[in-house]
């Protein structure tokens, strides 16, 4: 199954390859097809500039201490409202260790974000302890 980015799209537009009309797989039968054109056409937006308030870390330093690491690296996908309350949280990269990947979500659903239009964004998340 392939598929188009509109950004990939629109160049192939401008340079007059792609023709009128554009193949697009059909969405999966378990998905309807407001919710597969969205998930198809998310940007990877950097929330780290959205953040206006975060939970304590303590919880997942401990965690990192209690896996005898001096540090953890993660990326984590965030799903939020427009009010900027984390729904959902997904991991891009996981830090390999459960506890501490379980610690750190339970941080980032905690995260409040800046009011506005409800998205998806992409949160590293790299840490030491030492």
């Amino acid at each position: 199954m392939f598929r188009l980015s509109m950004c990939a799209l629109l160049i192939l537009s401008f340079n007059n390859i792609a023709s009128a009309q554009t193949a697009s797989a059909p969405p999966s039968s378990d998905m309807p097809a407001a919710v597969a054109s969205e998930t198809a056409m998310v940007p990877e937006i950097d929330v780290r500039a959205m953040v206006v308030e975060k939970p304590p870390l303590q919880p997942v330093l401990r965690a990192i201490a209690d896996a005898n690491l001096s540090r953890a690296n993660a990326e984590i996908e965030l799903d939020y409202s427009a009010s900027g309350d984390v729904t959902a949280v997904r991991f891009v990269k996981t830090s390999t260790v459960d506890a501490i990947d379980r610690a750190i979500v339970a941080w980032a659903t905690k995260l409040k974000l800046k009011p506005g239009v409800a998205g998806t964004g992409r949160l590293p998340f790299e840490m030491t302890t030492r």
